[in-house]
C-alpha cells in the first residue's frame, strides 16, 4: 500500500512530517489496498464538501499536457467514507474518475472503489489493480528525506502565493522531487510539484463542485 504523510502532501501534499510507505505482494484474487499520491494527511484542515482544485499537468515521459481537476463530491457513513472525483481534460475525450475512500479527504485512507467514465459513455467499475495504468501521476514510490529548503513567492493562474514552502525530497529511485505548499491552496495545500516525470501547477480552485458521474456503473470492459 502506498502511504504518504503530512509533510509532503506527498501525496502531493503536506506540512509537517515525513513519509513512510510499504508495498508488498498481495493475493491475486483480492484487490490491492491503494493509497494515492495526491491524497495525504492534512491534520486539522477542514476540507469542505464541494471543494475543488485544478492543475495543469505536464508528463515529460509521455510528452503530454493536460488539465486535472480534483473535487470532493460526496460523504457517506457519517464522514467515514468520501467520494473524490478527478476530471482529466485535454487528452481527447474527457475522462472522469470517481474514487470511494476511507475517511475524509484530509486523512490517509484506502481507496475502496474506482469508477471511470469516458466522455458521455456509460461509467464502469474499474479493478483497483488498474489504478496505476489509469492515472500514474497519482501513484508514487516511497519518498524519503523531505526537507524544507526555503520559501518562495509563486504566482500561478490561480493567484499569488507569497511565502510558499519549498520541500525537497528523493524517491526510492533517487529521483529528486520538489513540492511547493501554501495554506491558501485548497484541498491539500499543493501549489506546484516537480518529480522528474510530472510537473503540476495550480491553475484554479473553488467551491460548489458536484459529481459529473450520474449513471449507475457497469462492470469493467474495454470500450469499443
Amino acid at each position: 500500500m502506498l502511504r504518504f504523510s503530512t509533510f509532503l502532501l506527498c501525496s502531493l501534499l503536506f506540512i509537517p512530517h515525513a513519509a513512510a510507505q510499504k508495498q508488498g505482494p498481495l493475493p491475486s484474487n483480492s484487490p490491492p489496498p491503494v493509497q494515492l499520491k495526491l491524497l495525504g494527511t492534512t491534520p486539522n484542515k477542514d476540507i469542505k464538501l464541494g471543494t475543488w482544485v485544478e492543475y495543469a499537468v505536464t508528463d515529460g515521459q509521455e510528452k503530454k499536457s493536460y488539465k486535472m481537476k480534483i473535487a470532493f463530491v460526496g460523504r457517506e457513513g457519517g464522514g467515514k467514507f468520501s467520494w473524490l472525483e478527478i476530471t482529466l481534460a485535454g487528452l481527447g475525450r474527457t475522462v472522469y474518475l470517481k474514487l470511494y475512500m476511507e475517511g475524509n479527504p484530509g486523512a490517509a485512507g484506502q481507496v475502496k472503489r474506482l469508477i471511470m467514465q469516458i466522455g458521455a459513455m456509460q461509467p464502469m467499475e474499474m479493478p483497483l489493480i488498474k489504478m496505476n495504468d489509469v492515472l500514474p501521476i497519482l501513484m508514487q514510490k516511497p519518498i524519503m528525506s523531505p526537507k524544507v529548503v526555503g520559501n518562495v513567492d509563486l504566482r500561478t493562474p490561480a493567484g499569488l502565493f507569497p511565502g510558499t514552502m519549498h520541500v525537497r525530497a528523493v524517491n526510492a529511485d533517487g529521483q529528486l522531487m520538489n513540492f511547493y505548499h501554501h495554506k491558501q491552496a485548497l484541498m491539500w495545500s499543493l501549489v506546484k510539484l516537480q518529480d522528474g516525470r510530472f510537473e503540476m501547477e495550480l491553475i484554479g480552485q473553488g467551491l460548489g463542485a458536484v459529481s459529473r458521474i450520474r449513471q449507475t456503473p457497469v462492470p469493467f470492459h474495454m470500450p469499443k
